[in-house]
């Protein structure tokens, strides 16, 4: 639950690194949520048939796409790539497919382009 509110509380920071436990605890919460929340909108009435979400689940959807933008940019730049391959996510399939490997790759250990990373001990000044 730690992971999901410093991603809440980092929305607008589209310049750090994130860990790969920090994204996927993240996108554990948020499916979890929009599970309940699809329920919930089911037993009110308000679950569109066709389209699969309801009233809550919209505005929780609207009220986590900039912490999750920023959130996956964080995480790209942890593996040395831009936020804007992000845009891979629109290419059905292979680009989703290859997107979802850059997330799941481990951090680059050393400081890149984007800084030191999550993990990285602060440096000492000797």
């Amino acid at each position: 639950m730690n992971a999901f509110v410093e991603a809440l509380k980092n929305a607008f920071d589209f310049k750090c690194r994130a860990s790969r436990s920090q994204y996927w605890m993240f996108v554990l919460v948020f499916v979890v949520v929009s599970f309940l929340l699809k329920h919930i909108d089911a037993a009110t009435g308000t679950l569109h048939p066709t389209r699969g979400f309801g009233l809550l689940g919209t505005l929780w959807i609207l009220f986590l796409l900039i912490p999750s933008l920023s959130l996956t940019t964080r995480r790209l730049h942890d593996i040395g790539r831009s936020g804007w391959w992000q845009l891979l996510g629109l290419i059905p399939i292979l680009g989703q497919l290859a997107l979802l490997f850059m997330l799941v790759r481990p951090s680059e250990p050393r400081r890149n382009a984007f800084g030191l990373g999550p993990a990285s001990p602060a440096p000492t000044l000797s």
